[in-house]
């Protein structure tokens, strides 16, 4: 995977309720990619509202007989209208998805170059991930598509405070092992007020143990 990236984040409010992600050059050759964020919205938001803007989306072809790389083609205006921009309303608290596009070049009936998955969505630490993944590149009459590289701005705002998840101990966004780890290091023990005793019948048992599995993500 070749990974190129540059990356400016602008905090446009005190305390980070609203950030504008720059996200250049996410660049591969086909394998899963991914960068961060460097500033972080405000994770615990109840609702984010967005706005983002397809900057670039290029694609790179080799002639599979001769090996000879062509220069990067900004295919953006040859895809569907919805993916030049676009806005909404998701749920929060982070971890959520803010886009997830699925973009097909060229469009049936003509065979594929390039299926996959584009996406951007905030971590439990409140940083953007912009990813590529599940690609599958084809070709066409002896030319090989090698490779993608797409550029996206996004802006987000993060309106209210979501009530934390009582399931996630360790405040990561996710119910899982870490979570079981946890309550299962307080197993048996007495406890008074202690997170891990979702009953609160002061003793951490197969109750609180079968609620957490209930809210397992």
């Amino acid at each position: 995977m070749f990974l190129s990236t540059l990356i400016v984040s602008t905090a446009l409010s005190q305390g980070n309720d609203s950030v504008e992600w720059f996200f250049f050059d996410l660049e591969t050759n086909g394998e899963t990619a991914e960068f961060f964020s460097t500033t972080p919205i405000r994770p615990n938001g109840e609702t984010y509202e967005f706005f983002w803007t397809l900057l670039s989306f290029e694609i790179q072809l080799t002639n599979e007989e001769t090996g000879f790389v062509f220069p990067w083609e900004d295919i953006s205006g040859d895809l569907p209208v919805e993916y030049f921009g676009g806005d909404g309303t998701v749920a929060g608290p982070a971890r959520c998805t803010i886009l997830e596009l699925n973009p097909t070049y060229p469009e049936p009936p003509e065979e594929p170059e390039i299926t996959g998955t584009v996406g951007l969505e905030i971590m439990p630490d409140g940083l953007g991930r912009f990813y590529a993944q599940d690609l599958v590149f084809g070709g066409y009459l002896g030319y090989a598509l090698t490779g993608l590289r797409v550029s996206l701005v996004a802006n987000i705002f993060a309106n209210g405070e979501a009530e934390p998840n009582p399931y996630d101990l360790n405040g990561d966004g996710v119910v899982g092992f870490v979570d079981l780890t946890q309550l299962l290091s307080a197993w048996g023990q007495p406890c008074n007020s202690c997170p891990e005793d979702f009953d609160g019948n002061g003793s951490v048992g197969f109750t609180d143990l079968t609620a957490l599995l209930s809210n397992w993500e």
